[in-house]
């Protein structure tokens, strides 16, 4: 991989954030300031909005445009992804709704090598088969869910895109970190995503299993 740059995509069925790492810029991941986004910091709605006039909207406006029932605005994009039939329309071209994340991530990787590293590196399409992707899911993410997400990149041309749980990272935070100052025998960790609650508990040896 690129040892210089990793762009990280947090994602939940229901929010996304775009960051990046950059080497001699610190440890801490920091937001991808895009046109795409400019109502706050991630994470945003996992909310895509097409307007016919140009330009992709991720976020608060998108979500507000979709519940509003705006043609070319979408929320709930896994549960619509099963749906063959659905489609949205893009530069003139309409495509499968399976498609939508990727094309709303190339918006913000283009702004990602124009507004952070100023075209030192080159474009997108000279960075597309090499600049490194990380994709960090959140429990709702279910497995086949991740596996698609990887086929669609790759399938674009981005080979060195890793899907990944968010789990590991806890699990080694908990027994690594916590376990120093909180010396107990298991940890229950709560993770919130609207009217959803998961619990997982993490034994400080062994295996975690959600509950």
């Amino acid at each position: 991989m690129n040892g210089d740059y990793k762009v990280v995509i947090s994602l939940s069925h229901h929010r996304i954030s775009f960051e990046y790492w950059l080497k001699g810029g610190g440890d801490t991941l920091q937001p991808i300031q895009t046109d795409a986004y400019t109502s706050g910091r991630w994470p945003a709605p996992l909310s895509i909005y097409i307007p016919h006039n140009g330009g992709l909207i991720i976020g608060e406006e998108a979500a507000m445009a979709a519940s509003q029932g705006t043609s070319n605005a979408f929320s709930n994009l896994f549960e619509r992804m099963s749906n063959p039939n659905d489609f949205y329309d893009i530069y003139g071209e309409k495509k499968p709704i399976c498609n939508l994340l990727l094309d709303a991530a190339e918006v913000v990787f283009r702004d990602f090598f124009s507004k952070v590293l100023y075209n030192s590196k080159g474009n997108l399409e000279q960075n597309r088969s090499t600049m490194p992707i990380v994709i960090v899911c959140e429990d709702d993410i279910q497995p086949n869910e991740r596996v698609l997400l990887g086929t669609i990149f790759r399938q674009s041309g981005f080979a060195k895109v890793d899907v990944v749980n968010y789990q590991p990272f806890v699990a080694q935070y908990v027994r690594k970190t916590m376990s120093i100052d909180y010396p107990q025998n298991n940890v229950l960790t709560v993770w919130n995503e609207g009217e959803d609650l998961y619990f997982t508990l993490f034994a400080m040896r062994g295996d975690s299993k959600p509950i």
